[in-house]
């Protein structure tokens, strides 16, 4: 995509700040014609050959449709309540995640099919999570998101498990880069620097090379029910290509193939995490490992 940080607003010459409404313009040129557009004012016609456009509505606004300035048709009324959902989801996991700390040692099975989780409430000023913190709450939080999708009430309970167990990484590893990006950090940290590994896999780390790619099936899912996450599927791809292309408008495709792009960033990230977590279980003599960890493990040697 077109950066506007060296480019020239359409409307006026001036210094563009960003794509607005099909084109490249300055934050004045934005604002005139989407005032023009919700008031629709009336404007003293010209013979439009105006020294300068900004002492001339009539010639300003005619170069503001010179340059290919619309107003969107707002998005429907189906890909809005996707989005509400979505940002509803997220921001629900962001602040369970914030303020809470998980209370015992969960199984994923537990955070699986319980109906509910006890959580302890974050202290405040002397209190300062750790990984195993921070990490527990990562998975309880990205778990809860996912039972809350609408199809889940469709599965089984071996479809869901599987289903759970097979995507959340991914949506940690996704929640993660996000955290980083907002907190401006050149690598995946939680709050207050935390890093995302516990401290003691830095003495022992070793990568190991050579180990098989997981590949995940859909083989325990009915038919029926494969149907049904291919329709959300569907729609929530279709939501996504229609905000793109609302938001970006021609640069709509590639922002679209951009933000597919991720999947394979994050399965990448998926096996380094992996590898990571397979050298550190293979140095745990005494076993004393959590059992959500120690089912993360079982993802890469099933």
């Amino acid at each position: 995509m077109t950066s506007a940080r060296n480019s020239r607003c359409c409307v006026c010459q001036g210094r563009a700040t960003g794509y607005n409404y099909g084109a490249f313009t300055c934050n004045a040129c934005k604002m005139f014609f989407r005032r023009i557009q919700s008031t629709k004012q009336q404007m003293k016609e010209c013979e439009g050959n105006c020294k300068t456009l900004r002492g001339c509505m009539y010639c300003r606004y005619q170069q503001c449709l010179n340059a290919g300035m619309k107003i969107q048709k707002p998005l429907g009324p189906q890909v809005v309540s996707i989005i509400k959902q979505l940002l509803y989801l997220d921001a629900h996991r962001n602040n369970r995640f914030s303020a809470f700390v998980p209370t015992g040692d969960l199984s994923m099975l537990d955070l699986i099919f319980s109906d509910s989780v006890n959580y302890t409430k974050k202290m405040t000023r002397d209190y300062q999570p750790d990984y195993y913190d921070w990490s527990a709450m990562d998975q309880v939080c990205a778990v809860d998101m996912m039972k809350k999708f609408d199809f889940v009430h469709f599965l089984s309970k071996e479809e869901k498990k599987s289903f759970v167990r097979n995507s959340y990484i991914h949506i940690i590893i996704l929640c993660l880069a996000m955290r980083s990006l907002e907190s401006r950090s050149e690598c995946f940290v939680y709050p207050g620097n935390v890093d995302v590994f516990p401290e003691e896999i830095h003495y022992m780390y070793k990568v190991r090379k050579g180990h098989p790619d997981k590949q995940i099936g859909n083989e325990i899912f009915t038919d029926y029910n494969k149907h049904i996450i291919n329709q959300y599927q569907r729609a929530y791809t279709s939501a996504l290509v229609q905000y793109c292309l609302h938001t970006y408008q021609q640069f709509g495709p590639t922002r679209y193939t951009n933000i597919l792009s991720l999947c394979d960033i994050i399965n990448q990230t998926f096996k380094g995490f992996g590898n990571v977590w397979l050298s550190y279980m293979c140095e745990q003599k005494d076993g004393n490992v959590k059992k959500l960890y120690a089912d993360f493990l079982d993802l890469f040697i099933e």
